[in-house]
């Protein structure tokens, strides 16, 4: 009798080991599943704007061919998913060349003064249109600049997932960067995580800058979390009376 209770002592441990190594199979591919998923979401975006207008229409044509192209010449294979959208109507342009999705806005029509505005609208289009996630990373370029051969920003970008970086951000004016946080920015090239991009004001009565609504959105983050940079490491022109670009 006692043999065989120590028999039966002896199977119920061996079963009641088994059922805990079985559970802790199950939770550790659960937790598996989950960093897997996190990693499939946590995608990282560049929007590339632009705004296909009559004025100097070939002039602007051939900026953007060579903006563009310098994005994907520089990014193709570093994991970005690349977004071109224009504010003028759908239809069919030479922007659809590029095999790269195109939205076509309304937004050029929005009645406001503010381009600024209108850019942020085409912004938060894409973010509704390619259902952009509040922890993806964005990038926003204007279509007209083109990329140096070397760029810090993109730099920084391509291992952006290893990073604890919610913004990667020139603070201040092109001539005058800031290595602290201030009202104003560069959006000719810029980083942020969606869910901030989502609460820049976007009112069409804002008649100030934009680059200070895209800076403001910024403060409040955690100084860890902002990688404040000096050398974007990209070709602008800072007005369109600029008859050469100048590096930033």
């Amino acid at each position: 009798m006692k043999k065989f209770n120590k028999k039966l002592i002896n199977t119920i441990y061996i079963c009641i080991v088994i059922f805990i190594l079985i559970n802790i199979y199950i939770l550790l591919k659960k937790n598996n599943n989950i960093k897997e998923n996190f990693k499939l979401t946590r995608n990282k975006y560049i929007i590339i704007t632009t705004s296909l207008i009559e004025k100097n229409f070939e002039e602007r044509k051939i900026e953007y061919i060579k903006g563009i192209t310098s994005v994907l010449n520089r990014c193709k294979d570093n994991n970005y998913i690349i977004i071109i959208v224009e504010n003028n109507g759908k239809r069919e342009t030479f922007l659809d060349e590029f095999n790269i999705p195109v939205l076509y806005t309304n937004n050029n029509n929005l009645d406001t003064e503010n381009k600024g505005v209108k850019e942020l609208h085409d912004v938060l289009e894409c973010i509704d249109n390619f259902n952009i996630q509040d922890e993806d990373f964005i990038i926003k370029m204007t279509g007209r600049y083109f990329l140096n051969e070397k760029s810090l920003f993109f730099d920084i970008c391509d291992r952006i997932n290893n990073t604890e970086y919610d913004t990667v951000i020139k603070y201040g004016w092109w001539e005058k960067p800031s290595s602290i946080k201030i009202n104003d920015c560069i959006t000719g090239l810029i980083g942020l995580k969606c869910k901030y991009i989502k609460k820049i004001n976007r009112s069409k009565d804002n008649k100030d800058p934009i680059e200070w609504e895209w800076a403001k959105i910024t403060i409040p983050i955690n100084d860890d979390k902002v990688k404040i940079i000096d050398n974007l490491g990209i070709y602008i022109k800072p007005a369109n009376d600029y008859l050469s670009y100048i590096l930033i």
